[in-house]
């Protein structure tokens, strides 16, 4: 749900209403709670109090602005990271464990990971308003795993996915863009030399070369990227007894009865793929 559904209902209320109200005006205009024949409150009187609800309703709805109606968004970490890896607007894609502790990092398949981040590279080709091209904008994003029984979460069996992402919460890791291009005097600026500042002519505001665009523009493009990103779900084979999510899979029949496979999947514990 976003602010956009709050508006529509707030509409399809205010609609109900309008109604109710004709309703009250044309149909149960009077009220007839005495009459022998009603049991309970009448049609108009209902009515009323069905209007009145609805009003506080829409009071209610009216609170939740663009800034309160956004939702934690939780999404299987490999679901997202093969969406990722399949969205045509980023460069690469990767996902590696992540420790707190050193010497767990070091004992590594045997010890569990805290998390697992993944890391998405946008690349952008950069060019000046004069429209000459001056290299890459290379941003890294990242996000970091939660493991559902911190969350509580269940449904999905935890051999096959046990890792969960907020989607809206990630930080670019890094940046690589090109320099900043100085601004010039322009030819008939008296105060064109080469020491001037620019306090006392208007030559940087016509400045037409690079600069390097803030982070915000960054989370903006990314959140694009997110919007259209196609996840997939969970898929189950009965036949094979097998699920697939991503580029991972849990065979049931194979964790029952080949021994290897079973300590294969518990070492793995439902973790993303990091191929």
């Amino acid at each position: 749900m976003d602010h956009k559904f709050f508006n529509q209902l707030i509409e399809d209320i205010n609609i109900t209403i309008g109604l109710h109200i004709d309703s009250m005006e044309n149909i149960h205009s009077k009220c007839i709670c005495d009459d022998p024949e009603c049991h309970g409150k009448c049609p108009h009187c209902l009515t009323k109090i069905n209007i009145h609800n609805l009003s506080n309703a829409i009071t209610s709805l009216n609170d939740y602005t663009i800034n309160t109606s956004n939702l934690i968004q939780l999404i299987d970490a490999e679901a997202f990271r093969y969406a990722l890896e399949n969205h045509t607007d980023l460069k690469c894609v990767k996902c590696y464990p992540v420790f707190n502790d050193p010497n767990a990092e070091l004992d590594y398949p045997n010890s569990e990971p805290d998390s697992f981040a993944i890391e998405a590279t946008y690349e952008r080709y950069a060019m000046n308003p004069m429209g000459y091209h001056i290299g890459y904008e290379t941003v890294v994003f990242k996000w970091m795993a939660i493991k559902k029984s911190q969350l509580e979460i269940l449904g999905l069996p935890k051999l096959l996915s046990n890792w969960v992402v907020m989607i809206d919460k990630y930080v670019i890791e890094s940046k690589d863009l090109p320099d900043n291009e100085d601004p010039i005097h322009n030819a008939d600026c008296e105060f064109d030399d080469v020491f001037a500042s620019f306090d006392n002519c208007d030559c940087a505001d016509s400045f037409e070369g690079y600069w390097q665009p803030d982070d915000d523009f960054f989370y903006q493009e990314m959140n694009h990227i997110i919007e259209m990103m196609q996840i997939p779900e969970a898929s189950f084979n009965p036949d094979k007894r097998e699920w697939w999510l991503g580029d991972i899979s849990f065979n049931l029949d194979e964790f029952e009865s080949i021994k290897e496979y079973h300590e294969c999947c518990i070492e793995d514990n439902g973790m993303p793929f990091t191929g």
